[in-house]
């Protein structure tokens, strides 16, 4: 158990944050992330097995790496598909729900169609789906989320640096497979 909550030392402030894990997914799922619990109960009425064994899988991730000394997102990667799955079989479940159910008449087409349409109108406005079209449209991301955004520009710093780093014995720098790619 000592080994296990363990960790080096620049990562030793958020060794002790159990809920880590869950703030990090509500940043980065924003919409997706509440709507997990209910994607949970209807992925098992739809599909036992599948909802199951999805659930289980990303649970005992999570909360074995909430409890594990080491925290960054990357830890749990591994376990986000399978959060997924279940986030789709309760897609599923309500697309088939909608598709199924008995109209009642004009109205309740409208109605249908009014609770589609904000549906579809909040998904797209959410960041997910804004990162997602920026992505699949070859665009940089609009938000500063990955880790090397606000670090100095290399290829800029590269000439004047070029002759310290030939003549130097070692050199530090703060990325280290930009510092290999630059020097």
């Amino acid at each position: 158990l000592e080994r296990f909550q363990s960790t080096a030392l620049w990562a030793a402030g958020q060794a002790g944050r159990a809920s880590y894990y869950l703030k990090w997914l509500a940043e980065v799922w924003p919409l997706l992330w509440p709507l997990w619990p209910a994607a949970l109960v209807l992925a098992l009425l739809r599909r036992s097995r599948e909802g199951l064994f999805c659930a289980l899988f990303f649970m005992v991730a999570l909360v074995a790496h909430s409890f594990a000394g080491m925290k960054a997102s990357r830890y749990l990667y591994y376990a986000l598909p399978f959060a997924c799955v279940v986030l789709g079989i309760g897609a599923d479940s309500i697309v088939t729900w909608v598709k199924n159910r008995p109209s009642r008449g004009p109205s309740d087409r409208v109605a249908t169609t009014a609770l589609l349409a904000a549906m579809v109108i909040g998904v797209g406005l959410s960041q997910e789906a804004q990162r997602s079209v920026r992505f699949l449209l070859g665009k940089p991301s609009a938000y500063a989320d990955f880790p090397y955004v606000d670090e100095p520009d290399w290829l800029a710093a590269m000439p004047v640096l070029e002759p310290l780093a030939r003549s130097a014995d070692r050199v530090l720098v703060s990325a280290g497979v930009k510092g290999l790619y630059f020097l």
